[in-house]
């Protein structure tokens, strides 16, 4: 299907974000950072779902507007600043913030935090005119921390070519 991100391993490709890191964990093939416990693994992985339904997708509906030149309905922008206010609400209420996302070690919903809330937060700003952030300093302040992590220094230098 051509899908972005995509990974090739020795058996063949996997697409999807979350299928890739739970491979990627299983296999032991970078850095363990799921927790061991089978109920924080839970937690872990529903602030994963949350983060991907009730922000990123919302945000996506504003995309070509935000970023491609596009333009989006009043009602596609109604929708989405109502969905990504309760997606909000919902990290806010389900979120630990101590000082990550799901507790006190950096986990995969750190990583999609940081890529969904950063494309969420740009997209609502330009559209909607909209600061995701305001009522969640804790995520502001989480996501400048993961953006000093050395990975996220490399990733960013690599985006910028």
């Amino acid at each position: 299907m051509g899908k972005v991100p995509c990974l090739e391993t020795e058996h063949g490709f996997l697409s999807e974000t979350n299928i890739i890191l739970e491979y990627l964990e299983e296999t032991g093939s970078g850095n363990n950072l799921m927790p061991a416990d089978p109920f924080e693994r839970a937690r872990v992985r529903e602030l994963m779902k949350e983060i991907e339904l009730y922000i990123e997708l919302p945000a996506r509906t504003t995309l070509a507007e935000a970023f491609f030149g596009g333009t989006v309905s009043d009602e596609v922008k109604q929708t989405a600043k109502k969905n990504l206010e309760k997606g909000i609400a919902c990290l806010k209420r389900n979120g630990k913030f101590s000082p990550y996302v799901a507790g006190s070690e950096f986990t995969y919903a750190d990583i999609l935090l940081q890529y969904s809330l950063s494309l969420a937060g740009q997209a609502a700003k330009r559209v909607l005119n909209v600061d995701l952030l305001a009522d969640l300093p804790e995520a502001k302040q989480l996501m400048e921390t993961i953006s000093q992590r050395p990975s996220a220094v490399r990733i960013a230098e690599e985006q910028k070519g």
